[in-house]
């Protein structure tokens, strides 16, 4: 079993900033972006919307072909989700807590929350990223940045 943090994607470092060659995986699997973007057969209704809405912003560099079936979950889970909210909406709080409800619909919200983190579709997800664009040199920088040239 091992033990820490999980370790992140090659792509989230490089667009952190904190890619570090010397511990970066030679052999790690290159997986390649996603080929399709046709949603699964079985997503229907807010599951599909939710495909659809999301699908043009969440493939990329980070999400690929391997991650397709990790997005289908979180758009299942969400169809799920919204309808248990459906019924826990028009019972009474007992009757919700009875018939499990309630608990269905805390297990759903958690593995909702656990997936949309792991799709970086949260907001602490996406805020530890930084863009990989880089500034330009200040004149200053490139100045000193120069070799320095033996003086004769």
């Amino acid at each position: 079993m091992k033990r820490g943090n999980r370790r992140l994607p090659t792509a989230v470092k490089a667009a952190r900033g904190t890619l570090q060659p010397c511990r970066e995986n030679p052999d790690a699997p290159q997986i390649p972006p996603p080929a399709w973007d046709d949603p699964p057969s079985d997503l229907k209704g807010e599951g599909l919307a939710v495909w659809k809405r999301l699908q043009p912003h969440i493939f990329g560099p980070i999400v690929t072909e391997g991650d397709l079936e990790t997005f289908a979950n979180y758009c299942r889970i969400w169809t799920a989700l919204r309808r248990v909210q459906r019924l826990v909406a028009t019972s009474s709080v007992d009757l919700a807590i009875a018939k499990g409800y309630m608990g269905q619909m805390l297990k759903l919200t958690t593995q909702h929350r656990q997936l949309a983190a792991e799709l970086g579709l949260t907001p602490s997800s996406r805020g530890s990223v930084k863009s990989a664009e880089k500034k330009p040199e200040s004149k200053l920088s490139e100045f000193i940045r120069q070799p320095l040239r033996a003086v004769k």
